[in-house]
């Protein structure tokens, strides 16, 4: 009997070192798990962010409302932050064009209807390329190309495929005339990066007006947060250096409204955040409840941001949407991503 007594009595403490092994290993998996699925989203994103602006980072360009041939209109700018209510996940929304041509001025002028643009240079515009015609002191335009007629010539076509006509018609009553330029943006497509239960979702739709193409990037992806970087310095900046970073829109360059072309045009970067969640759930207490408190009081994660009083310094990211969240462990990747096609527009 003394000998079964002391073999349960080992046996018993083999197991709760099992146990506790088991949990503890557990533990360390889950956050390994988290941080390679915040690493992989923020992966993502940088990637289209880098190439975010191709075509519209040039100075003339940048921030202009341009018309469509559907009657709406188009903001071009690389990047634009939705801030999420009540301190929930952000939604991004970039514009990504492929085309490396260069700009080039219009040989003649450009009257609406016109089913033929005439161009300086052909060379690099396909058909289906979209171009952005700017004129100084006319609204932008987009329009599609039809096809390349000559090395000076492009037909042109409006959004649904027929000949542009009447109020729909992109190019405005003024037309543009030689001294306007057209800029390629090749296959321009919007793409938006928002939360959806626990999944960070890529939702790409190709201009104009097809059908939206979602991606689920990464799973127990609970939170993204995101903030502009601007060059608030006065005076026109050859080189732009972030010195204010905002979630919202400000007036970067003094000019008294916020959010005009100007204050796009000293944009340079983003900070991201994305916040990823262990797969396991924790053992609640005797009570029911979680008490894990693996980064920060009651397990929140934090990321670098500017504060209220401008200064930088750890902020808490909000959960509340999430069930639960006090029951999970968490892992934040972070970094600050620049708008290089803005950067490399600059004068």
């Amino acid at each position: 009997m003394v000998g079964l007594s002391l073999g349960l009595l080992t046996l018993l403490a083999m197991s709760q070192v099992y146990v506790a092994f088991h949990f503890q290993r557990r533990g360390a998996d889950s956050d390994i798990a988290a941080q390679i699925s915040a690493m992989n989203a923020l992966y993502a994103i940088e990637r289209d962010l880098l190439q975010a602006g191709q075509g519209i980072g040039d100075r003339r360009l940048l921030g202009c409302e341009a018309r469509r041939d559907n009657g709406a209109s188009l903001l071009l700018a690389p990047a634009r932050i939705v801030e999420g209510a009540d301190g929930g996940p952000d939604t991004l929304d970039l514009l990504l064009g492929d085309s490396r041509a260069a700009p080039v001025r219009l040989a003649a002028a450009l009257a609406p209807g016109s089913a033929v643009i005439a161009v300086g240079s052909t060379l690099g515009m396909h058909a289906g390329d979209t171009l952005a015609l700017q004129q100084q002191g006319r609204p932008c335009a987009l329009v599609r190309i039809a096809g390349i007629n000559s090395v000076l010539q492009a037909g042109r076509a409006a959004e649904d495929g027929n000949a542009p006509q009447g109020d729909a018609d992109a190019v405005g009553a003024g037309g543009y005339d030689s001294d306007g330029m057209a800029f390629n943006l090749g296959r321009l497509a919007q793409v938006r990066y928002a939360i959806n239960g626990a999944r960070l979702q890529r939702i790409r739709t190709a201009y104009p007006g097809a059908a939206q193409v979602t991606e689920n990037i990464g799973s127990d992806i609970v939170s993204l947060r995101l903030q502009y970087g601007f060059d608030t310095r006065t005076g026109e900046q050859s080189r732009l250096e972030v010195d204010t970073w905002s979630q919202a829109m400000l007036d970067a360059d003094r000019s008294g409204v916020s959010g005009d072309r100007g204050d796009w045009r000293r944009m340079a970067a983003l900070r991201v955040a994305v916040v990823a969640r262990s797969p396991f759930r924790q053992a609640a207490g005797s009570d029911g409840a979680c008490r894990t408190t693996v980064q920060g009081a009651a397990n929140a994660p934090d990321w670098e941001a500017t504060q209220a009083d401008g200064k930088p310094g750890r902020s808490a990211i909000s959960l509340v949407h999430v069930p639960d969240w006090q029951c999970y462990r968490y892992r934040v990747a972070e970094a600050v991503i620049p708008l290089r096609n803005v950067v490399w527009g600059a004068p």
